[in-house]
Formats: C-alpha cells, sequence, structure tokens
C-alpha cells in the first residue's frame, strides 16, 4: 500500500442487479465495511452472462468528496466478476 491518505471510517457499497440492455438497475442492498473487502447481497445472480452495478463511496472526515459514489459495472462470465465500466457523477 502506498499509504498516500488514510482510510474512510467506513466503506459502503449499494447493490443492483443491471440491466445492460435497458440500462435499468434494481436495488438488491446496501452493505459496509471498515475494510476494502465487502460481502454481498444473497439474491445476487452469479449465472454467467448476467450484470451488475455496485455504488461505492466512503466516509471519511479528511476528505468529504469520497462520499460521492463511484459506480462500478460488473459482468459474470465462467471465470467470475469481470470490471466492465466504472461511472464517476
Amino acid at each position: 500500500m502506498a499509504d498516500v491518505a488514510k482510510a474512510p471510517e467506513v466503506y459502503r457499497a449499494t447493490w443492483y442487479s443491471f440491466e445492460n440492455g435497458t440500462g435499468s438497475s434494481l436495488m438488491l442492498g446496501t452493505t459496509e465495511s471498515r475494510g476494502t473487502i465487502m460481502a454481498t447481497p444473497i439474491d445476487l445472480n452469479d449465472e454467467a452472462g448476467s450484470f451488475a452495478r455496485v455504488d461505492i463511496d466512503a466516509t471519511s472526515a479528511e476528505h468529504l468528496s469520497w462520499s460521492k459514489p463511484v459506480s462500478a459495472y460488473f459482468r459474470r462470465d465462467d471465470v467470475g466478476w469481470r470490471l466492465v465500466g466504472i461511472d464517476r457523477q
């Protein structure tokens, strides 16, 4: 780790199933963690070809901009989840 900034108090992820053809999302739930590893919702579709969107933000008194979420898009293939896009608001 480069140790460039102090870690946030908490990371938060809001999970969605994502329909790539229409761009629509269905919220599945929210998880939080003090570290960078986070549990996924139990009802996340893990079939090959499915998509998921995760809105990620963090709480930090030193870096208020971290509270603005970043959307990460994943596609499931035969091996696992692959990052296919990132959208910063």
